[in-house]
């Protein structure tokens, strides 16, 4: 079965084309589309949903927009213009989309040479011997002061003299530019000898210099080796110069810069366009046979390049696939990626259930780590709607995890079996968990800062000897494979930029997480047997320790349908400290509401080197008071909320006249997703306001008595740093606002008779601060 995340067309299953709502589900797995012709593609689908329901459509297109216009490196003009133009047709209101904080793009990786360097030195003679000519083009190769035009002028005419005479040296010093010739700078130069040798009449020796010019330039942005199609030129005169030098000098450099990697996909598409499609072929199948033998099992393996078998191919409709996938992504160590499967997956189960019960079968099925089990579990546990049709399927797979010997997985298919009515048929498992080492004091603590919920300290005052055996457990895991220990090293090195100090780390799950998740889970299996040897077990203790191992996922859930494109309010390196108006919505699907609370961090780099300059982070809040006046430097104009104030109505515990302080209030959220922050209320205005929060997933939204929206939070993130690793697609302006009916502010002011003005706190850091803290954090 194959995959196009782009398009999302699925060949090899049983039923037509995708449900429209699978298909928007998986594309929130990938980037935001920046060609007009994709984001037109898009649209038609949602075109079609505005037909049948017009308010979905309109939240899917402004998911859609705030996609296309925060993810690209640069602001996609014309893409962006396609949306305002469906936005005008269709009456769904559009934020301008300002300002374009883009930046260049970079051409390619590819290190250049120096502009308009020296001539070579007058003192250089012509080379007398080739043996004279290889020790001038040692000392100059590996450097980046003379360019290939200045060597080629240098070597170019005695190359071509000894072509006869001195062929092997010849040849051993076109060998020399080919290794000198590692970032594919000095393969122009290669180049430009092959066409002199090729004007000459040097058949083999052009064959064999435009050979391993071929093969030195870089491809796809300066990533792939072996060059690109726009260098197949090289290959094509090579081949025509002498085919037999040509091929050998191809596998020559194949062995020697891929070694056991063996041969590159685009130089047998090459073959297959341009020479022997029969060759081409063959050695697909010998690199086919490469990867195999590779395999352990190879004997009996199975794979993409075997025969097809119908009867072992899975019976999947297009839904079932594109789930499974998602499901699968879930496992992603990248968290904006693990969140973005994590919502995808909640709107489907909490929608179409029982089409779920295919994808949740296969991958319960898989090899798959604790947290991803765990998590597929909970996504059951908090939005699977009655009847319970998954779980019921589900009632083999959920009985295998009854047994699984961790507390998570273990105390999750229990609840689940028991919410369907399941009958439990297998047995918990309740071993003593493996232990092989002893931890110092301090090696303890360090193994325990790993527990990023406090679990351990909570479950201590049950157990006083808990903390040390999860610690050991831990050490015991991580030092009984070497991998382990890789693993943990390769995240955290993709979590920095390679080529940016100043760069804000990705947000990864680290490796040693998911074994201490798993090391915490085995030994809280023991906790029953303790609690019962001293007389203090009851029944509410499981409930209680679930609801410390698992935070809720509705709040990630609705924040991701948050997103919008950000209103054209000024850059937060604009604005000044102090008090100011409150200030309104611009533009956007809100335009003309209140701006009660706002945070944004903006993130400005130096032309040159790519280095954060500035990141100045921008905090305001309106705030009720006697008299307008500036907070305290210290003091933040937010208060404190509680997230789970948006999926709940509170009662009312104060009187609205006596209101005042700050409106909005500020909180986190963020394991195991990525790190966001979000504003609500300041706890208990809600309830005194008479607001709710929607029933099912959708955006942070609060409404009034009359089922009217009443507050509304929105995010937004802008233009990721750069493209080449995690580290570098943080976007360079990432904030959100919480937003009010402005009739609803006017009545808070009415009621308490004070004065309202928006205070504003900065924060500004420079690179050097942002690199001392990256160091030390």
């Amino acid at each position: 079965m194959t995959i196009d995340l782009r398009t999302a067309s699925f060949t090899g299953s049983t039923t037509g084309m995708m449900d429209v709502q699978w298909r928007r589900r998986l594309e929130q797995l990938v980037d935001g589309p920046s060609e007009p012709a994709e984001i037109k593609r898009r649209i038609d689908r949602i075109e079609t949903l505005r037909l049948q329901d017009a308010t979905a459509a309109a939240l899917e297109f402004q998911l859609l927009a705030a996609a296309v216009h925060g993810d690209p490196l640069q602001f996609p003009k014309e893409g962006y213009d396609v949306l305002q133009d469906y936005g005008k047709r269709s009456g769904f209101t559009l934020a301008d989309g300002g300002p374009d904080i883009s930046h260049p793009m970079h051409k390619d990786n590819t290190p250049s040479l120096p502009k308009g360097a020296s001539k070579p030195n007058f003192r250089w003679q012509p080379p007398k011997t080739p043996l004279l000519l290889l020790r001038r083009l040692q000392e100059v190769l590996h450097g980046r002061e003379i360019s290939n035009d200045q060597i080629l002028a240098y070597c170019e005419a005695p190359l071509v003299e000894w072509a006869d005479s001195h062929r092997s040296e010849v040849e051993e010093i076109l060998t020399f530019i080919a290794r000198a010739n590692r970032f594919g700078d000095r393969a122009g130069l290669l180049s430009g000898l092959g066409k002199a040798l090729e004007s000459a009449g040097n058949a083999e020796l052009a064959a064999r210099a435009l050979a391993v010019a071929f093969a030195g330039h870089r491809g796809g942005g300066g990533w792939l080796s072996f060059g690109d199609k726009e260098h197949e030129d090289l290959l094509v005169r090579a081949f025509k110069a002498s085919r037999p030098v040509a091929l050998a000098v191809l596998a020559q450099e194949m062995v020697h810069r891929n070694g056991d990697w063996g041969v590159t996909q685009h130089v047998i598409g090459f073959l297959g366009r341009h020479d022997d499609v029969t060759l081409a072929t063959a050695m697909w199948d010998e690199a086919r046979e490469s990867m195999l033998v590779r395999l352990p099992g190879h004997e009996t393996s199975q794979g993409p390049f075997l025969p097809f078998e119908p009867t072992k191919v899975p019976t999947w409709t297009h839904e079932d696939a594109a789930l499974f996938l998602i499901l699968a992504r879930i496992s992603h160590p990248e968290r904006h990626r693990k969140t973005a499967a994590l919502c995808a997956v909640a709107w489907l189960v909490q929608r179409e259930p029982m089409k779920c019960v295919p994808a949740f079968r296969e991958i319960l099925k898989s090899s798959l780590c604790f947290t991803h089990q765990l998590w597929l579990l909970q996504l059951l546990g908090q939005f699977e709607p009655e009847p319970f049709v998954i779980s019921q399927a589900l009632a083999v797979e959920l009985n295998v995890f009854v047994g699984s010997g961790r507390c998570g997985t273990e105390q999750l298919a229990l609840m689940l079996l028991k919410r369907a009515n399941i009958a439990v048929t297998v047995q918990v498992v309740r071993s003593k968990p493996l232990v092989s080492v002893t931890l110092s004091p301090n090696k303890q603590e360090r193994c325990l800062s790993l527990d990023v919920h406090k679990v351990v300290p909570k479950v201590a005052d049950w157990w006083p000897h808990f903390p040390e055996i999860v610690a050991a457990r831990f050490q015991t895991i991580f030092e009984s494979d070497e991998s382990h220990e890789a693993r943990m090293k390769d995240r955290w090195e993709a979590s920095f930029s390679v080529a940016r100090k100043s760069y804000i780390p990705a947000s990864l799950h680290p490796w040693e997480a998911e074994l201490f998740a798993e090391s915490l889970n085995v030994v809280l299996t023991g906790l029953e047997a303790h609690l019962w040897s001293k007389g203090e077990w009851d029944h509410s203790v499981w409930p209680k320790v679930l609801s410390w191992l698992l935070p809720n996922a509705e709040t990630p859930a609705r924040h991701y349908w948050s997103r919008r494109v950000r209103p054209s309010w000024p850059l937060p390196s604009t604005l000044v400290a102090g008090v100011q108006a409150v200030q309104t919505v611009p533009d956007g699907e809100l335009a003309g509401w209140k701006r009660v609370g706002y945070f944004e961090t903006y993130l400005e780099t130096d032309s040159k080197i790519d280095e954060i300059k500035l990141s100045t982070r921008a905090r305001t809040g309106v705030v009720l008071g006697e008299k307008l006046e500036p907070l305290p430097q210290a003091v933040l104009p937010l208060g404190f909320a509680n997230d789970k104030d948006w999926l709940s109505k509170a009662r009312p515990l104060f009187s609205l006249d006596g209101f005042s302080g700050a409106i909005a209030g500020h909180s986190v959220f963020g394991i195991p997703f990525e790190f966001r922050e979000v504003l609500g209320l300041v706890r208990n205005l809600a309830g005194t306001l008479n607001l709710s929060g929607r029933r099912e997933i959708g955006p942070l939204d609060l409404f009034d008595a009359d089922g009217k929206r009443a507050v509304a939070f929105r995010w937004w993130g802008c233009r990721p740093l750069g493209d080449h690793g995690f580290a570098d697609e943080t976007p360079r302006l990432l904030g959100g606002a919480l937003l009010m009916r402005p009739d609803l502010l006017d009545q808070i002011v009415a009621a308490t008779k004070l004065q309202v003005f928006e205070a504003v706190s900065l924060n500004v850091e420079t690179m050097e601060q942002l690199i001392a803290k990256h160091q030390t954090g």
